[in-house]
């Protein structure tokens, strides 16, 4: 019997790698705890194929058409042309855009720009690629830059997953679900049941579809069918997106970036690894002679006190969590350290926070999908608007 468990594992194992392989899908639920960001890429092409489940050409997004290399914007013109100047924009989800592409807040930031800067040939190029983190932005910067040559680099820093996560580091042990933390098996079938288990939405009126059929001109930007009604209560754009047990697993994720332990050193051995990455950043593009800007996006957490206090009170009620107190937690934690960072390096900082927190005084109207955590298509034009406002100060400063 135990002779049969073990080859039918292994049989099984075989044939989700094989799947991987040869589905970018089953391939992205299957490596999901894999840390991918540590391959090594020759080329920027072998880098976004990937990403294929995220990075997908011409792809049907939100009734946009995505661009030739899979990301949520105009067609990028290579060689840049003469007299150009050039913002290549790379972040997470935040900054390609779960909205649609006119709403999202790289589209905004690049026509706020042009605005404020009348005369001046820029473009921005958005580079953001769902899932990924300050090491795969290096990764995609030294891939990318001699044939995008961009003049100005945006780094778009999510407060909340993209920091140090403190709290695991101080209190983490071991857990039976960590154990194959290689199987493809394993991470295939529990990747599909927290899915199953975790999605709350229903059909949303514009759903993501698949790439452009054969014959299909697909342009990236451009609408795909102009007939197709636009609803910004749709369900896509305003949540509920995530059942509540499973937000809450994402928010306590988010949470755990906010912690402060007793012991600094293991605060500043959590963040080690992340400045480290900004810093190879800072390097290249100094080497290169290109500047960079970094621009902190603030988590709903950040934002909302009282969802703060309501998390940790629900936290409290698991083992894990017990001995967790809002004492523990410091909402600009994030924005601390990443502030110290730059004035240290001499690096270009802009913090969104102020801006959210002033926009959440001003209306009820929401900033974040409600059980998502995601902007609505308010809070992209909340952030383009400051991260614009503080940009053209470097893009076409003022005498």
């Amino acid at each position: 019997m135990g002779l049969g468990i073990l080859v039918a594992l292994a049989l099984g194992e075989l044939s989700a790698r094989l799947a991987a392989h040869w589905s970018p899908h089953v391939a992205y639920l299957a490596t999901a705890s894999a840390d991918q960001s540590r391959r090594r890429f020759e080329t920027l092409d072998e880098y976004l194929a990937s990403k294929s489940a995220q990075v997908i050409p011409h792809r049907n997004w939100f009734n946009y058409w995505n661009n030739a290399l899979g990301m949520n914007d105009e067609e990028f013109a290579v060689p840049k042309p003469a007299g150009r100047f050039r913002i290549m924009a790379v972040g997470d989800s935040f900054t390609y855009g779960l909205v649609p592409y006119p709403y999202a807040v790289m589209t905004l930031v690049r026509s706020a720009l042009r605005r404020a800067c009348p005369g001046k040939d820029l473009d921005l190029l958005n580079f953001g690629i769902a899932g990924t983190g300050v090491r795969e932005y290096r990764i995609l910067l030294t891939l990318g830059l001699a044939t995008y040559d961009p003049d100005l680099v945006l780094v778009n820093f999510f407060a909340g997953n993209r920091g140090a996560d403190a709290y695991r580091r101080s209190r983490h042990r071991p857990r039976l679900e960590e154990l194959p933390h290689y199987s493809y098996l394993w991470t295939l079938a529990t990747s599909v049941v927290r899915l199953r288990l975790g999605l709350a939405v229903g059909g949303a009126a514009l759903q993501p579809g698949g790439a452009a059929p054969p014959g299909a001109v697909a342009r990236g930007g451009a609408i795909v069918d102009p007939a197709v009604p636009f609803r910004p209560d749709d369900p896509a754009f305003v949540g509920p997106f995530f059942t509540e047990a499973a937000f809450t697993a994402i928010q306590a994720g988010e949470l755990r970036r906010l912690y402060v332990p007793s012991q600094r050193e293991r605060l500043e051995g959590a963040w080690r690894p992340v400045l480290a990455e900004l810093d190879a950043i800072h390097g290249l593009l100094t080497e290169k002679g290109r500047r960079l800007v970094l621009v902190l996006y603030p988590s709903e957490l950040q934002v909302d006190p009282a969802m703060r206090e309501t998390l940790i009170a629900t936290l409290r009620k698991q083992p894990q969590y017990a001995a967790l107190s809002p004492q523990d937690i410091d909402p600009r934690l994030p924005n601390t350290q990443l502030t110290a960072y730059c004035q240290s390096r001499g690096i270009t900082c802009f913090d969104l926070t102020p801006a959210f927190i002033a926009a959440r005084q001003r209306s009820d109207e929401p900033l974040y999908k409600k059980r998502d955590g995601h902007w609505t298509i308010r809070g992209n034009r909340v952030a383009a608007e400051a991260e614009a406002a503080y940009l053209a100060e470097t893009v076409c400063p003022r005498d």
